[in-house]
C-alpha cells in the first residue's frame, strides 16, 4: 500500500497530450512501500538528444539513489546519488563498498535540473533529467531496461537501509511531441530545508573516504575499511606502483615474508591470493591458495600510461576487497596491523621482487568502542528534537549532538542541530548573542 506521504506527492503534471505513454506524461513505478518514482522520456528538441527525468521520493530524511544497470548487480553500475546539502552526482558503482563508489570525471557530470530536497511528512525526493546515451556509460534504450534504486541509512553517503533492482519499459522517441516548458517544479509544496545532523553518527576515519599510505618513493597504497549493514567487514585496497612490474600486498603476524599471506596482481593477471610459506616458488614456499579461498571482490588489475616530466611513463596498479576475517588465514582487526608490499622484477609473477618492506596500519572499528563487534554496523538512533515556538509563524527544533566518548556535561566535541520553519517565503536567521543585542552578536542566515 502507499503511504500519505507519498500520495501527497504523486503530482498531476497537467500535460495536454496524450501521446506514447510516459513522454506526454509521467508515469509511476512503486518501487517498495516507501519509495516511489516518477519518470518521463523526454522528446528530442531539434538536435537535442533523448533525455530521461526521474524523480525518487522516499519517506524519511536520507541519501537516495538510482542506478543503471546492465544485469541488475551492483558492481559495474553506474548510479545518480543525491546527499543532503550537495549537488546530485553520477557514480560509477565498481563494488559493493564504500571505496567502490567513485564520482564520474568532472566531464561527465552532465545531469540537469539536479537537486535533493526535503519536504513535509519528512519525505526527500531525488530529482534529476540525464541524457539517455552518453560516451563511455550505460545506455538507456527504448524497450525494457534495468534499473537499481538505494535509499541510505541515514543523512551522509554510507550503507544502505534498502535496496533493489527493477525494470521499467521505456517508449521510443524520435521528435518533439509537447512542450516541455511545464516541468516537474511545478509541484505547489514548499520545501522545508533541513540540516544533517551527521555528528549524531560518529564517522571513523577510514571507512567513509580513502586514506592513502605512500610505500618506498615507488608506490602508494589508498585503502578503506568496509562495515556493511549485513554482510561480513572487509577492506578495500587500491595499491599503485610507478614501472610495469607484478604488485603484491601481504598479510602478517611479525612483518615477515615466511608466513604471511599476500594478494599478488601481474599484468593480464587478476589478484589472486598467495601462500607465502617461504622465499622460494613451489611446494612450501609462494603458491596460490585453494579456489575456496579465492574470495577477494571486485578486484581489478590495469597497466596504464599517464603523462610524466619526460614523456608518458607506465603504472601497474590493483584493486581488491578482501574479507577481514575467513578461516585459517591471518585476521585483519581493528587497531594496528603489519602488512608487506611489493614490486616484481617482471611483468608477470612469479618473479622475484625488485622492491618490499613491511609497514603497519592502525585500523578503525566499527564505532568510537575499539572493543566493538566488527561484524556489522548499525546506526544509532537520532536523538530526540526539542520544539520552541518562537511566535505565530515560527518554529525552532534543535537538539545537541553528544559524541559517545564524551558526557553531556563534560561535552568535548559536542555540536547542535537547529532547523528553523517560518510560515513564509523569506530569508530565515538564527543567531548567537551573549546579551540578547544584534551588535557583537553571531548568526547563520539562509536565503
Amino acid at each position: 500500500p502507499r503511504s500519505a506521504g507519498l500520495e501527497q506527492h504523486n503530482w498531476d503534471m497537467g500535460f495536454e497530450f496524450a501521446e506514447e505513454p510516459c513522454v506526454s506524461d509521467v508515469c509511476n513505478h512503486q518501487i517498495s512501500d516507501i519509495c516511489l518514482l516518477h519518470y518521463q522520456v523526454n522528446a528530442p528538441q531539434g538536435n537535442e538528444p533523448s533525455t530521461i527525468t526521474m524523480e525518487l521520493i522516499c519517506e524519511g530524511v536520507t541519501w537516495l539513489g538510482i542506478g543503471f544497470s546492465q544485469d541488475g548487480l551492483m558492481a559495474g553500475s553506474e548510479a545518480v546519488i543525491g546527499v543532503l546539502g550537495q549537488e546530485p552526482r553520477k557514480y560509477n558503482l565498481d563494488g559493493r563498498y564504500m571505496g567502490g563508489v567513485n564520482p564520474m570525471d568532472d566531464s561527465q557530470q552532465t545531469l540537469m535540473d539536479a537537486s535533493i530536497n526535503v519536504y513535509r511528512g519528512p519525505i526527500t525526493v531525488l530529482k534529476f533529467t540525464k541524457i539517455m546515451r552518453e560516451q563511455g556509460e550505460i545506455e538507456l534504450r527504448p524497450g525494457d531496461n534495468t534499473f537499481l534504486y538505494a535509499q541510505g541509512q541515514s543523512y551522509f553517503l554510507g550503507q544502505h537501509a534498502s535496496r533493489g533492482s527493477f525494470q521499467l519499459h521505456l517508449p521510443s522517441v524520435e521528435a518533439p511531441v509537447v512542450d516541455m516548458e511545464r516541468s516537474f517544479d511545478d509541484a505547489t509544496e514548499t520545501a522545508i530545508t533541513t540540516v544533517a545532523p551527521t555528528t549524531t553518527v560518529l564517522e571513523q576515519p577510514c571507512t567513509t573516504e580513502w586514506c592513502v599510505e605512500e610505500l618506498g618513493t615507488e608506490c602508494v597504497l589508498k585503502y578503506v575499511v568496509n562495515y556493511p549493514f549485513d554482510e561480513p567487514s572487509s577492506i578495500t585496497m587500491d595499491f599503485t606502483c610507478a614501472g610495469e612490474a607484478w604488485i603484491g600486498i601481504g598479510f602478517s603476524l611479525d612483518g615477515i615474508m615466511d608466513g604471511s599471506e599476500a594478494v599478488i596482481a601481474g599484468v593480464g593477471q587478476e589478484p589472486r591470493k598467495y601462500h607465502l610459506g617461504g622465499k622460494w616458488f613451489g611446494p612450501g614456499g609462494v603458491g596460490e591458495m585453494p579456489e575456496s579461498q579465492q574470495t577477494l571482490i571486485d578486484t581489478k588489475v590495469r597497466l596504464k600510461w599517464v603523462e610524466g616530466s619526460n614523456g608518458l611513463v607506465p603504472l601497474m596498479k590493483m584493486r581488491f576487497t578482501k574479507l577481514l576475517s575467513e578461516p585459517n588465514e591471518i585476521e585483519i582487526r581493528p587497531g594496528e596491523n603489519l602488512f608487506l608490499y611489493a614490486q616484481g622484477s617482471t611483468p608477470s609473477f612469479p618473479s622475484y621482487h625488485a622492491a618490499r618492506d613491511s609497514f603497519a596500519l592502525t585500523l578503525p572499528s566499527n564505532g568510537p568502542d575499539s572493543g566493538a563487534d566488527t561484524s556489522a554496523t548499525v546506526a544509532p538512533a537520532a536523538p530526540e528534537m526539542q520544539v520552541t515556538e518562537l511566535s505565530d509563524e515560527c518554529t525552532l527544533k534543535h537538539v545537541v549532538n553528544v559524541p559517545a566518548y564524551t558526557t553531556r556535561d563534560e561535552c568535548e566535541d559536542c555540536s547542535v542541530t537547529m532547523e528553523l520553519t517560518c510560515d513564509s517565503v523569506a530569508w530565515v536567521a538564527v543567531g548567537f548573542s551573549v546579551d540578547g543585542f544584534m551588535p557583537g552578536s553571531e548568526a547563520v542566515i539562509g536565503i
